[in-house]
């Protein structure tokens, strides 16, 4: 069965993550086929305030032919905390919006290096 990598190629409806640098356009930050890790990036304004923040993207529309038959969604995260000698883990929600409905998973991240979760 053919494999389809689809990455995002427009900002979605959701904002809500601080992007470096700083110029507005949140899906090129996470679209890189290899990552450049701190020289583009989102991240959750966690000095503010504890809670949830949440960026969407657009994905190109399937060609009508195409049956899908799995999804699945990779991101590459590291956690930064507030007490980086502490031992608080980082939440991370990756999720899917097809037909309306809204599909997540959720992860813990505790590691200050880069890991790959999907």
């Amino acid at each position: 069965m053919p494999v389809e990598i689809i990455r995002p190629d427009a900002n979605g409806d959701l904002n809500g993550l601080y992007v470096y640098p700083s110029d507005g356009i949140h899906w090129n930050k996470i679209s890189e086929v290899v990552p450049d890790d701190d020289a583009t990036y989102v991240e959750a304004l966690y000095w503010f305030a504890t809670g949830s923040w949440s960026d969407s993207y657009h994905l190109a529309d399937l060609a009508d032919s195409v049956t899908v038959s799995n999804v699945r969604v990779v991101a590459r995260v590291r956690r930064i905390a507030q007490n980086p000698a502490g031992t608080y883990p980082t939440s991370i929600g990756l999720g899917v919006r097809i037909g309306g409905v809204n599909y997540y998973s959720n992860y813990s991240v505790s590691s200050n290096s880069y890991v790959t979760i999907a």
